[in-house]
C-alpha cells in the first residue's frame, strides 16, 4: 500500500506538535532535555505490518528507509 504526504500535514506546520510539546514541558517545570528523541507526528498515518514484509520509506530524492520482518 503506498501513502503520500508533505511535513505540513501534521498540525499544519512539522514543527507546531514541537513548539507545542516544549512550551508544555516548560509549564510542567522540567522542559526538554539534550539527546532526548522526539516524533512530531505521521504525515501518513500508521500501516499494519505482518511478517515476512518489506517495507520501504522514501523521503522525496533525500534519503529512504528499509526495513525487513522475518517473523
Amino acid at each position: 500500500m503506498r501513502r503520500e504526504g508533505a511535513g505540513s500535514d501534521v498540525m499544519n506546520d512539522p514543527l507546531r506538535p514541537f513548539w507545542w510539546l516544549a512550551e508544555e514541558r516548560r509549564r510542567w517545570g522540567d522542559g526538554l532535555r539534550a539527546g532526548e528523541t522526539i516524533s512530531t507526528g505521521s504525515m501518513t498515518g500508521m500501516l499494519p505490518v505482518r511478517g515476512r514484509q518489506h517495507i520501504c520509506a522514501r523521503f522525496g530524492e533525500v534519503t529512504a528507509v528499509e526495513i525487513a520482518f522475518d517473523l
